[in-house]
């Protein structure tokens, strides 16, 4: 199930890096990852839904930033947050 909740995790930063946010392609995006993460949702045991809230709290700390520019340390934060949530 990790890797389900890592997949979804990664995809979700990589767009935020590319683009910024509000964007229609980015709300779309959005609405997609949303349904896909409520449906994961009903999978969860109390274990990986504690996991998968720390990932979300972790994406919207980084969804504060309003430029893809603030990413530039993308690729050292997302590891830190992947070590963090046992990923």
């Amino acid at each position: 199930m990790s890797d389900t909740l890592e997949e979804l995790y990664l995809e979700r930063l990589s767009f935020i890096e590319e683009r910024c946010r509000d964007t229609p392609e980015y709300n779309a995006a959005s609405d997609e990852y949303d349904a896909a993460r409520a449906a994961l949702r009903q999978t969860l045991n109390k274990r990986q839904r504690r996991l998968l809230l720390r990932v979300e709290d972790a994406q919207a700390a980084l969804c504060d930033c309003t430029a893809a520019a603030a990413f530039a340390g993308g690729w050292r934060l997302r590891a830190r947050l992947a070590a963090s949530a046992g990923l």
